[in-house]
């Protein structure tokens, strides 16, 4: 499995994962699906749009892993592509004449309706966003729940009109997207509405030469690919009950030659949590690392010199929703967090409008004189405030009790007082868009020792972190004080290396 980021090396490195096209503002609205294993192909026998029962629709039947990725909420609509032809001086195409079944069409484009699209368009649109077309195991593995998974037969229900555009309920057409109910991972319209171009060519004959962890399809072939199917078959049987086996089972493959375009193929589109190495550029520091975490969040590193454990890495987390940004924890000094708000200012191009210390020591709030130099105000608990003044440190300026939420754009962020634990005063930073914990000195990086417990309450550690597991155990990110980001496991971790004491 991919880990979420490791920091390496000697080199400062910025990786720049961008949530939206500088050209235009169009933002993909991403979600994060933790990888995991599962039976891909579960279902190879289906009912057929004439009623007859078939084998050979499905993808193989194995058992494949899967790295963590992300895939867009939505399926892309006209809009969103048609910022993508104004910001690339591609010519909007028509739309389709034609429908899938050979009926001439005189279809208008709908904004806010799926793009009817080529998979040569798909692709294209795809790459411009900042990301890929997802592959069919990664598509099937999202529509299924991922770890979420309920289990249900189609993508969030059992029945496939309750969740998708279906012949029972969609009037012969197709719809705008977003309407019925999402999946259990967020997803919406990923049973019926369109097909959804992925990045397989269909090749059945070549499937057994497809590795089983990532799996990217065969090599080459002349039709690609589709999931989901479409508004025009049906989900019910003649009794009028969930066909079990039906044609829009997430199993179902569907191929088409790349040039299709009729109302029955859109798309959406997928990513990794880490950006490629064309996509790196590097900071003249050797001070500061920064490194993206999730589609609205940043991973930045600082290094503390102490007496007793040496050059010490320093987590703190960005985050950036509309123009907008928030610091968790300043770098460990003014010269670090000057390069950190440089970089937010002058190569981001946003407006960092607070910083937050999650405890008093050095490593949350040596650097705040630098952001208060910018007219940047700083947020902490009452506590963290005072233990600050005791031991010389900076100041931040707005207090709170046990818990505050803050606003970037349209996104809420939220600190929360868990109870003591590294020190008195350490709390928690929640982003629910990004499902991001910044968990602080509070939570232990994997295989970690319990570090610095000068100010420590080993006796109520555990318990200060179960109740942040029980406030934010659906996290996709937890970022640690030091060392490596993972997942809630490092909540477990750190449960259990003090209880153990």
């Amino acid at each position: 499995m991919r880990k979420i980021v490791k920091l390496l090396g000697p080199a400062v490195l910025v990786f720049l994962l961008a949530c939206h096209s500088p050209k235009s503002g169009v933002e993909t609205d991403w979600v994060f699906v933790e990888g995991g294993a599962f039976e891909q192909g579960l279902h190879q026998i289906v009912v057929s749009p004439g009623g007859d029962t078939v084998q050979g629709f499905t993808s193989p039947n194995r058992v494949v892993e899967i790295s963590d990725f992300y895939i867009s909420r939505y399926e892309i609509t006209v809009a969103e592509f048609r910022a993508f032809c104004e910001a690339t001086g591609r010519k909007m195409p028509d739309p389709p004449r034609e429908s899938a079944h050979g009926q001439q069409t005189d279809l208008p484009w709908r904004e806010d309706h799926p793009m009817l699209a080529t998979w040569e368009e798909a692709d294209a649109y795809a790459r411009w966003a900042g990301g890929r077309l997802p592959t069919e195991a990664e598509w099937e593995y999202a529509a299924k729940g991922g770890r979420k998974s309920r289990g249900y037969r189609y993508s969030g229900s059992d029945d496939p009109a309750e969740v998708g555009w279906v012949a029972e309920n969609a009037d012969s057409t197709f719809h705008a997207v977003g309407r019925l109910k999402p999946n259990e991972l967020g997803l919406y319209d990923m049973t019926g509405n369109v097909n959804e171009w992925v990045n397989d060519w269909y090749n059945p004959e070549m499937d057994h030469l497809v590795g089983r962890t990532d799996p990217q399809g065969p090599p080459e072939g002349e039709l690609k690919i589709a999931k989901g199917l479409s508004w025009y078959y049906r989900g019910h049987g003649d009794d009028g009950k969930p066909l079990p086996y039906g044609i829009h089972l997430p199993e179902v493959r569907y191929q088409s030659p790349p040039e299709t375009r009729n109302d029955g193929f859109g798309f959406r589109i997928a990513k990794d949590p880490v950006s490629s190495p064309e996509a790196q550029s590097e900071v003249p520091s050797e001070n500061l690392k920064i490194a993206p975490l999730g589609a609205h969040s940043f991973l930045h590193v600082s290094y503390l010199e102490t007496e007793s454990w040496g050059k010490v890495p320093c987590n703190g987390l960005v985050l950036i929703r509309n123009g907008e940004a928030i610091v968790c924890d300043s770098p460990v000094d003014s010269a670090a967090s000057a390069e950190l708000l440089d970089w937010l200012q002058q190569e981001m191009k946003v407006r960092v409008i607070a910083v937050i210390a999650t405890h008093f020591h050095e490593d949350c709030l040596g650097g705040l004189d630098q952001f208060h130099q910018r007219g940047i105000p700083s947020y902490a608990g009452g506590l963290t405030r005072e233990l600050a003044a005791q031991n010389g440190f900076p100041l931040p300026q707005q207090t709170f009790e046990s818990t505050q939420t803050l606003v970037i754009g349209d996104a809420e962020v939220r600190i929360q007082y868990p109870g003591e634990g590294h020190t008195r005063d350490n709390v928690v930073v929640w982003f629910p868009l990004d499902k991001a914990l910044f968990g602080g000195c509070l939570v232990k990086s994997q295989g970690a020792g319990k570090g610095n417990l000068n100010d420590a309450n080993t006796a109520e550690w555990p318990r200060s972190v179960e109740a942040v597991k029980s406030l934010f155990g659906e996290a996709a990110i937890v970022v640690p004080g030091h060392g490596d980001p993972g997942g809630t496991e490092l909540l477990d971790y750190t449960i259990a290396l003090f209880r153990r004491s």
